[in-house]
């Protein structure tokens, strides 16, 4: 597997293995140990309590939030992005923000003393793993989250129960971190790590970020403009950059 220790050394990757005119998706891994599994099915549990699990997130997020989503999706997004399982996979049109992730050191899992890893972006062509998996657009087109019929049945409220193949789509940028992260979908409705699926390298390729590169890396794209307060857009991060340039 290639390696990249700059932003430099990205870009040029980038160069040949991700040209202008074909879609590249982007996903940071802070460990090169991860899949490309979606979070709800990670484990047994969360997949018996995923329905649980969203209503519980949509009776307490209420509370918290001004202007309410008024579709389903939203919702499963929202809950995305604080952390509630889901079966969305996050990627970015922007080839920086899975860089971003890559560097981010991995955190420490108990029991387990090898916390600090090797990162990996992973690279998709989702027009391609589309066609390859049986859906059929035309030219560069993707289907879209509460626009395309045929993304009802992944729906984890009012889906089917027909176990689908994983499908990349486009969802409306309507939350700032979606929005900041320039962020798309994958989403499944049965546990099929998109790695694992039938010809990968039809549509997935990857590249490391080691370990002992993390820390410049960051400090690359922090000189660019990519940190935790952009990444993250919220007054909790911004404190939190500003703590630490200026104390």
């Amino acid at each position: 597997m290639a390696e990249v220790n700059s932003v430099e050394e990205y870009l040029s990757f980038l160069a040949s293995e991700a040209p202008p005119g074909v879609d590249h998706w982007y996903r940071g891994h802070a460990s090169e140990g991860w899949g490309l599994s979606a979070s709800v099915f990670r484990t047994s549990a969360r997949a018996d309590n995923e329905i649980v699990l969203l209503k519980r997130f949509i009776q307490e997020a209420r509370r918290h939030i001004d202007a309410l989503p008024d579709q389903v999706w939203d919702w499963v997004f929202l809950a995305q992005h604080h952390h509630v399982p889901t079966r969305l996979l996050d990627w970015s049109e922007g080839p920086l923000v899975g860089l971003f992730f890559a560097a981010q050191d991995h955190l420490d899992i108990a029991g387990d003393d090898a916390s600090a890893r090797d990162g990996t972006v992973w690279i998709l062509k989702p027009v391609a793993m589309n066609a390859r998996l049986g859906f059929q657009y035309t030219g560069r087109d993707l289907p879209m989250f509460d626009l395309s019929p045929e993304l009802e049945d992944y729906n984890p409220f009012t889906g089917t129960e027909h176990k689908k193949p994983p499908v990349a789509a486009l969802a409306a940028r309507n939350f700032q971190r979606i929005s900041a992260q320039w962020g798309t979908f994958t989403v499944c409705n049965v546990d099929e790590p998109l790695h694992l699926l039938p010809e990968p390298d039809d549509y997935l390729t990857s590249v490391t970020v080691p370990m002992a590169s993390k820390a410049a890396i960051r400090q690359q794209l922090a000189q660019l403009g990519l940190e935790d307060r952009t990444i993250y857009p919220d007054l909790f991060r911004l404190g939190q950059r500003l703590t630490e340039v200026f104390t």
